[in-house]
């Protein structure tokens, strides 16, 4: 009797042994299969959300540029190149002569006014520096936020004699172009490890071609 009940507590103590073993296997594939779930959440869910985030703010400046006027050619809807009055760089602006919901000013109705793409390097985000034209009262510079996800501005200049493209980041420190208007310019956004590109090409002319 003695060892039939040592044999039967060896038994009961492999089963427990056994049952431990299942229980930790399941909870590896327990935790395989949320892991896997939360990379299909995010590839689904949360990479079109950043994309559609990246497509959304190029379409607004799409926008900027279908009702800002050209003041060399008034009949030309256009983007300009020029000095920013936040970092003294040069950058795209744009001329708006009308209201637009996204620029909120204590003067009514919204005077017309000078905004810019500015590119903020140190905190990883995108803005629009606007100023109301000075005629209609005192300016000050105002920023509105475009994008929290900014990883870089890059300007590529095209070398027609060598037939070759350069490149420069507007983070780069050195620049070999100075503020020379570039004939492309590529939006980079970065969040999570994801990065989305956005081409803006210009011309010489003042007119614009946007590829996504």
């Amino acid at each position: 009797m003695t060892g039939h009940a040592s044999l039967r507590r060896g038994m009961t103590m492999l089963e427990i042994l056994l049952a431990v073993c299942i229980l930790g296997f399941l909870l590896v594939s327990a935790s395989t299969v949320l892991f896997a779930m939360s990379r299909s959440y995010f590839a689904l869910e949360t990479a079109p959300q950043f994309d559609r985030h990246a497509d959304g703010v190029t379409d607004f400046l799409y926008y900027l540029t279908s009702i800002s006027q050209n003041k060399e050619d008034q009949a030309r809807k256009s983007f300009e190149w020029s000095q920013s009055p936040g970092n003294s760089k040069f950058t795209l602006s744009w001329d708006i002569d009308q209201e637009v919901p996204f620029f909120v000013s204590d003067v009514r109705p919204l005077p017309p006014l000078k905004a810019y793409l500015e590119f903020d390097d140190e905190n990883s985000q995108f803005w629009l520096l606007w100023k109301t034209d000075p005629a209609y009262g005192k300016s000050k510079n105002q920023y509105t936020l475009l994008s929290p996800w900014a990883g870089d501005i890059e300007y590529g200049y095209f070398d027609s004699e060598q037939k070759e493209w350069e490149f420069e980041l507007a983070s780069a420190d050195n620049s070999q172009h100075g503020n020379e208007r570039p004939d492309r310019i590529v939006l980079i956004f970065e969040r999570a490890g994801e990065t989305m590109r956005r081409w803006i090409y210009l011309d010489r002319n003042y007119s614009h071609v946007l590829l996504y």
